[in-house]
């Protein structure tokens, strides 16, 4: 078939010849969804996903915050939300998560929030449940976040590292 696609794509004309070249790109690009070739082919996806994630960051601190209401303030179905970071390797809910801990973290190393307490800090980034948020940050950087802030940083460091 390759042959045959060279000699076609000499014979035909310039406007035939790109959309050739798209016709050929889209069914590789259905054949091998790859973040990198899909990221390369699809900018309106690319864009999509982007809008997605601020929407994500600027709703972080609501509890309410799902990939429903999400969809819903995109304009697109639950499905095709939940397809686009499916096409990334991950899920709504997970990057929300992710998001609401990375946030936490950070809060947790800013010396200028050091008299918050914890929980202000869960409860500002999205959590309704102290035990839960310290059970998923303990998951996700290998130690409480009350052993993190006191700079006991040791084994996260070792863990990045590996």
């Amino acid at each position: 078939m390759s042959c045959w696609a060279l000699n076609e794509a000499d014979a035909i004309g310039e406007g035939e010849g790109q959309a050739f070249q798209k016709s050929i790109a889209e069914i590789l690009r259905c054949g091998l969804p790859t973040e990198e070739f899909s990221e390369q082919l699809d900018t309106p996806a690319k864009a999509r996903y982007q809008r997605a994630i601020d929407l994500i960051d600027i709703h972080l601190a609501k509890s309410t915050l799902t990939s429903t209401r999400l969809a819903r303030e995109l304009g697109v179905s639950v499905r095709s939300l939940a397809r686009l970071f499916k096409s990334r390797g991950s899920t709504v809910e997970e990057v929300i998560w992710q998001r609401r801990l990375d946030a936490a973290r950070h809060d947790l190393l800013d010396c200028r929030l050091a008299q918050r307490k914890i929980t202000e800090i869960a409860f500002a980034r999205g959590f309704s449940d102290l035990s839960h948020f310290s059970r998923r940050f303990a998951e996700a950087y290998g130690q409480s976040p009350r052993k993190f802030r006191s700079g006991d940083r040791r084994n996260l460091a070792e863990r990045q590292d590996a």
